[in-house]
């Protein structure tokens, strides 16, 4: 099918593209209308595009919700005409745009990271407005003190790159940075999925977007990029955000935050302010070249298997750490990397639920090693490499992704994250206070308020349950006893198994390995998880919640109980979900229209003891509640007297086999497969069987499974209602 595609974009491609010069169209709607032998009506209606006037004075507007989960900013540059891009001048233009956006975002990301910040996050660009209008945006998610430090920011930076540019290290990272992506997508042209054909076909016919294919747009970008200067950059600064330019200025978010809502009167002055202020060129210092220095002595092969049923070579290192590596062809440039022991914050008490819950998030926010997050991210910029940690309930993480040539840099993150952690109390201080932001933002959701009733109802109040994160949890956070735990838990690699799955040679990364991960530490730890005895409660439990002003509702239905895991199980609790979904859809959305979408999605589960959980979610309006309850439990005996058709059989197994022949073909697939077998010391290759065993699942099977799964003597039932008004 891809090959197919990659034909027809070939074929289509190739009549559109004319001669390769600088200023001729490579775009004709003649060679597009000879190519598919369309013609135009004789007396074509005229397309009318109504005209954008020119705003002459800064104005502002205020607009507020009890229900938003976030507070924003935004300050809009006067709107242009625009035309468009069907040349290769106008490709370029491109590029000189996306480099400056570049630049500027990350010194708004810069902004974040320090010990008050003016913003949670921000960003600037050029926007489509309406066809044949664009417009400068800058946009900024607000933290505790509000719009003022804000809008200054935004307006600083602006100014600041208007008035003295940027320097040629942040041009030379901006240059790598989006050749790098650029690179990537020309590495992977045969595998590239074919949605991204069809938007790009799509947004060709409906906006004149040019395309080029992918082989000829990486040569332009390898033509063009190295011939932008500084000078075309900083012109298009003065360009795009004028001085004293005529504003929109806009207040959106929440009206129940505490620190006040500003007035348009006020964000008006703030703006004029900010542009009044003067401005100083930015000092930056040079970026390290790299993260560390290759560890000089590396670790021997102990022993090495191979596995050619699933195309796998075992190395045990002499340090003990064990690699699984699984070369693959699904993806050319792509290398994950993961490892998966038993463990997480289930090992600490009540004490430092909260330090044990953040721990990475803790340790992420101080930086790596010696350098800070940003220079960490000066030093990664145009590289394609990413590690990550995570302590979670029951077990400890690492998950890494890269390119072939940016494999070292991910074990040098991975090296370095083992190590001990950096101490920044000042950043510290700003991730407490920004999180705490997000946490208050979050809670105005009534869906927040929903779910969290849900699981408490669910799992009866029990204290360690993970709810939507509130401000004063925050306040529980200790860095050095937070750094503590995250340097107990991934201090050592012991009881770790790492797998490397995707486009790579194990004889030319076996230095990298032997090098990084035959150095990591293998202190003595311990390897397992308590069982805190959260259980959901028994028997028929309702829950109604009233959240929320809109007309909307939502039913939950969560089934649960003790069950022993077994892989044939799990298969028909799998197809029992589709066949379920299926029947959901024809008849409570199709037939009896009760339902916007929805639908039922269960498991069976092994840690922290062996049990099941299937989750039903309905939403609708609040006069259909009872009328869907009745519909999805009617649905549910059905299934249990009678079990599926085989029509109903053949559908929900095409379904899960198209999944399954996508999935199989996928990087991420045989990672979580490998280190699922690991974790359980099960046999993956029992995946190969899958197949064959889902075919021969009969419908008197999924009956049973229906009736053993579903229990009708043990649910919780959860119903969302608007919230009531006063006296009612």
């Amino acid at each position: 099918a891809e090959k197919s595609m990659r034909d027809a974009a070939a074929k289509f491609a190739d009549p559109i593209v004319t001669k390769i010069t600088k200023f001729e169209k490579f775009w004709t709607a003649e060679n597009y209308h000879q190519d598919f032998h369309l013609k135009n009506p004789a007396h074509e209606r005229k397309r009318f595009y109504a005209p954008i006037p020119a705003r002459s004075n800064t104005n502002a507007v205020v607009a507020t919700d009890p229900e938003a989960d976030m507070n924003m900013v935004m300050i809009r540059y006067p709107v242009e005409k625009h035309h468009a891009e069907i040349t290769l001048n106008d490709y370029r233009n491109s590029l000189v745009r996306e480099l400056y956006e570049s630049m500027l975002n990350q010194r708004l990301q810069d902004l974040t990271m320090q010990a008050n910040p003016p913003f949670i996050g921000a960003s600037s660009g050029e926007d489509d407005m309406a066809p044949g209008y664009r417009a400068f945006t800058s946009t900024a998610y607000l933290g505790h003190a509000g719009a003022a430090p804000a809008i200054t920011a935004l307006i600083r930076e602006n100014n600041r790159a208007r008035s003295y540019g940027f320097s040629k290290d942040e041009l030379a990272r901006a240059k790598l940075q989006l050749h790098r992506s650029m690179e990537t997508a020309y590495n992977e042209r045969d595998k590239t999925n074919s949605n991204s054909y069809v938007e790009e076909y799509t947004r060709n016919f409906l906006v004149q977007e040019p395309s080029p294919g992918i082989k000829r747009e990486y040569a332009y970008v390898n033509e063009m990029l190295p011939g932008i200067t500084l000078k075309e950059i900083n012109a298009y600064a003065r360009q795009v955000t004028p001085p004293h330019a005529p504003l929109l200025i806009a207040y959106m978010g929440s009206s129940k935050r505490s620190e006040g809502i500003p007035t348009r009167r006020e964000l008006i002055r703030l703006a004029k302010k900010a542009e009044a202020a003067p401005v100083a060129p930015l000092k930056e210092t040079a970026a390290a070249a790299s993260l560390m220095v290759r560890p000089a002595k590396a670790a021997r092969i102990a022993s090495e298997t191979h596995d050619a049923k699933l195309g796998l070579t075992t190395w045990v290192l002499s340090n003990g750490v064990k690699v699984v590596l699984k070369p693959t062809r699904f993806k050319n440039d792509q290398v994950l990397l993961g490892a998966l022991r038993f463990g997480g914050n289930s090992l600490y008490g009540m004490r430092d639920l909260y330090n044990a819950r953040y721990a990475t998030a803790v340790d992420y926010s101080t930086g790596l090693g010696k350098f800070s997050p940003i220079e960490l991210d000066r030093i990664l910029s145009g590289r394609s490499a990413d590690l990550n940690t995570s302590l979670d309930n029951y077990t400890e993480s690492i998950s890494g992704v890269s390119s072939q040539a940016d494999i070292e840099t991910m074990f040098q993150q991975l090296y370095l994250r083992m190590q001990a952690p950096r101490v920044d109390k000042t950043l510290f201080r700003a991730f407490i206070q920004s999180s705490e932001d997000m946490a208050r933002d979050a809670l105005s959701n009534p869906d927040a308020e929903f779910s969290d009733a849900v699981k408490r109802a669910l799992f009866n109040n029990n204290p360690r349950l993970t709810l939507t994160p509130r401000p004063e949890d925050f306040r529980h956070i200790s860095m050095k006893r937070a750094l503590a735990i995250y340097h107990q838990r991934f201090g050592s690699a012991r009881g770790f198994t790492f797998y490397l799955v995707g486009g790579f040679d194990p004889d030319k990364i076996k230095p990298l390995v032997t090098a990084y991960l035959g150095n990591l530490p293998m202190g003595r730890i311990a390897v397992g998880y308590k069982d805190r005895g959260i259980r959901p409660v028994k028997g028929v439990v309702k829950k109604v919640v009233h959240a929320g002003m809109e007309p909307r509702s939502q039913v939950i239905v969560v089934f649960t109980g003790d069950a022993a895991f077994s892989r044939e199980q799990a298969r028909r609790l799998r197809l029992l979900m589709g066949v379920m979904n299926n029947r959901i859809i024809d008849t409570l959305r199709e037939k009896m229209s009760l339902i916007y979408n929805g639908g039922m999605s269960g498991a069976l589960l092994r840690t922290p003891y062996q049990n099941y959980r299937i989750i039903t979610e309905l939403p609708c309006g609040p006069e259909n509640v009872k009328k869907v309850e009745d519909a999805l439990f009617g649905v549910i005996r059905q299934m249990q007297k009678d079990g599926p058709s085989q029509a109903d059989m053949e559908k929900a197994k095409q379904g899960w086999l198209k999944s399954h022949q996508v999935a199989v073909r996928t990087n991420g697939y045989w990672l979580n497969v490998l280190q699922e077998a690991g974790l359980h010391h099960t046999n993956p290759a029992a995946v190969l069987g899958d197949a064959k065993a889902m075919a021969a699942i009969t419908p008197a099977q999924l009956r049973d499974t229906a009736r053993r799964y579903l229990n009708l003597n043990n649910y919780l039932l959860a119903e969302l209602y608007p919230a009531r008004k006063a006296g009612k």
